[in-house]
């Protein structure tokens, strides 16, 4: 019976710590900068952090469920949007990388090997967000923007405005993952 009520209660703290996951992305969705054809938001940090605070697991399930949710139409996606129509926007490739990203960042150890410890793995955590989302516009532009995109226009809207700020963004979820895991 205890060891029962253990499981229940550990299963209930996941339930707990993914909505609050889920909710700080949906927030974190809301604080954007609108450059076109893909706003500079909050999320890619949220990300980073469902992974390190969840775990690999709990993180990409968490992110699964963020964009699950949106997609049957709770407003959580950027300029509280929501909808199938999302699919239909040109972040919405990025949006599928973050499940990903978050098994990334999940392997984040603070008492780990380097790469483990570092905010090295919150890097590259970055990456799949960076790939799906230009592999998307890149498809997709001709339906979504009404024009095929190069190689270097995509690198211009789709990858050149955001690296700067999200390399400071997965520094920040590093440092404050850190001081999380170390509780």
């Amino acid at each position: 019976m205890p060891e029962n009520m253990l499981r229940r209660g550990r299963a209930l703290g996941n339930v707990a710590k993914s909505a609050v996951l889920v909710a700080l992305t949906a927030v974190s969705a809301q604080i954007a900068i609108p450059i076109p054809p893909v706003p500079l938001t909050l999320q890619v940090f949220a990300v980073l952090l469902a992974g390190a605070v969840g775990g690999s697991s709990l993180g990409a399930i968490s992110m699964l469920i963020y964009i699950l949710i949106g997609l049957i139409g709770l407003p959580v996606f950027s300029g509280f949007s929501g909808g199938l129509h999302s699919i239909f926007l040109p972040s919405f490739g990025y949006l599928l990388g973050f499940p990903i990203s978050a098994v990334i960042c999940g392997l984040f150890e603070p008492k780990g090997n380097f790469f483990r410890r570092s905010p090295l793995i919150f890097l590259v955590g970055v990456l799949p967000i960076y790939f799906t989302g230009m592999l998307y516009l890149y498809f997709f532009a001709p339906m979504i923007l009404g024009k095929s995109l190069s190689i270097g226009q995509l690198l211009v809207v789709g990858f050149a405005p955001f690296i700067l700020p999200d390399i400071g963004k997965a520094v920040l979820a590093w440092a404050i993952a850190v001081r999380l895991r170390r509780r």
